[in-house]
């Protein structure tokens, strides 16, 4: 069990509605959704009655909404005590939009654990945010900051990482982007409990490659970070089929249509699409398959934009990562 889940459940029963509660929280309703079945799971007993109109809370549900609210209350109140009132003065006086366009990987992960962390401390600030490809969050990071001459806009993104050096050629042409990298993700191989490739711990991309590809990717197109990366070891890949959603992407593999590729961000604790994963078995990849997670703007970050970054761990890569001089690097082309 997690704040957060307890924090939305709390708006759930203040909208009465899982799609409104989904828009207040900004999440995907897919997220949500994930996320109060997680909790179920947990709880070991129903918190929600689903029907085709809808969800309706259980007598079990209204009794967990009673400790969600006490438990929220109480840790509310100790941050308010705790923390220091210039701090807290700050945070209530800044106000602003800022928007963030984001790879879904990160929609589903760490972005609706820091989202709710930053709207506690600066509640007059208000959040958009969209999904969408690497290249599409750098097109729309540049041309909105740009045209509108808004400067409180921020992209969250993997770039892959190939031979010590980024990939930022299909990034849109002409455009002057700067990352904060805040960490790195692995990717690891998929496949069923029944694939023969399940006794192995560990395999090479060589033996991996033989088999048909099943591809997780947020728009028609395959320009994800990954399909960068495997394409530098095999122009010719297999792909047998392109899923805009995880759990139909997993459900694929574990009926063995294919074998897949996840970043391990995704078994992070807080991702809500663990139990998808959990299904399937993780092979290790010989290769490094790796991507630089970070926050992409293209002029020097505004105070509110550097609020939110700010409450993300700082890169501390371990001996096996890529070591940059600066967490900042400019990307031009």
């Amino acid at each position: 069990m997690r704040l957060e889940q307890l924090e939305y459940l709390i708006e759930i029963a203040k909208q009465n509605s899982m799609s409104t509660a989904s828009e207040q929280l900004h999440l995907a309703p897919q997220t949500l959704s994930i996320s109060m079945k997680n909790l179920e799971k947990e709880m070991g007993f129903p918190i929600f009655e689903r029907t085709s109109k809808g969800a309706t809370m259980t007598e079990q549900g209204r009794l967990v909404l009673q400790f969600a609210l006490k438990t929220v209350t109480e840790y509310h109140n100790i941050i308010a005590q705790c923390a220091p009132q210039s701090a807290s003065f700050m945070q209530r006086d800044m106000q602003g939009t800022l928007t963030i366009y984001a790879n879904p990987i990160f929609s589903t992960t760490w972005l609706p654990y820091y989202t709710r962390m930053f709207l506690n401390q600066y509640p007059n600030v208000k959040l958009s945010i969209f999904s969408g490809t690497t290249p599409q969050v750098c097109s729309r990071v540049y041309q909105t900051a740009s045209e509108q001459q808004e400067k409180d806009v921020l992209g969250l993104t993997a770039l892959p990482y190939f031979e010590n050096s980024l990939i930022t050629d299909y990034i849109p042409s002409n455009h002057s982007l700067f990352l904060k990298a805040f960490g790195t993700g692995q990717y690891y191989c998929c496949v069923s409990r029944t694939s023969p490739l399940a006794k192995h711990q560990i395999l090479s991309l060589k033996k991996l490659l033989e088999y048909p590809i099943i591809i997780y990717s947020a728009s028609e197109s395959n320009e994800t970070p990954l399909m960068y990366l495997l394409q530098k070891y095999n122009d010719n890949l297999n792909v047998a089929l392109t899923v805009s959603a995880i759990p139909f992407w997993a459900q694929a593999v574990q009926d063995n249509l294919g074998i897949g590729f996840i970043n391990n961000a995704v078994l992070s604790e807080n991702s809500y699409l663990k139990e998808h994963i959990d299904k399937l078995v993780l092979i290790k990849v010989k290769e490094p398959l790796i991507s630089i997670n970070g926050f992409l703007y293209s002029s020097v970050p505004s105070t509110l934009m550097q609020a939110f970054m700010d409450l993300w761990p700082a890169y501390r890569p371990a001996k096996n990562e890529p070591q940059f001089e600066s967490v900042y690097i400019p990307l031009y082309r």
